[in-house]
This record gives C-alpha cells, structure tokens and sequence, in this order.
C-alpha cells in the first residue's frame, strides 16, 4: 500500500507531496518547490531517485 504525506514550505506555504511505498522504502517527491532541508528530513527514510521533472509554467 502507498502513503502519501503532505506539508507547506516556504514563506508561501508551497505544498510538497511524498508518494512513498513503506515495502521497498522508494519515494516520489511531487512539486518540492522550496527548503530543500526540510524536504530531505521529510523523506529520509526512503529512497528517492530523480526519474523526471516537469514544469508546467
């Protein structure tokens, strides 16, 4: 089963999404726009590799 944990960053609270499956600890980061430290001490328990970014601006 997949969970998804979502919080604000940034001075316009910006919503980051982790899609993360707690079996094979892979996670997928969506729109993690800002504060990268915080987005890391998010994830760290899973495992996040980079499979494509897309901008829609």
């Amino acid at each position: 089963m997949y969970h998804l944990t979502t919080f604000a960053v940034g001075p316009y609270d910006n919503n980051v999404y982790v899609l993360s499956d707690p079996k094979s600890k892979e996670a997928l980061l969506i729109d993690a726009a800002n504060d990268a430290p915080r987005i890391i001490k998010e994830s760290r328990p899973m495992r996040n590799s980079p499979v494509t970014r897309r901008t829609s601006r």
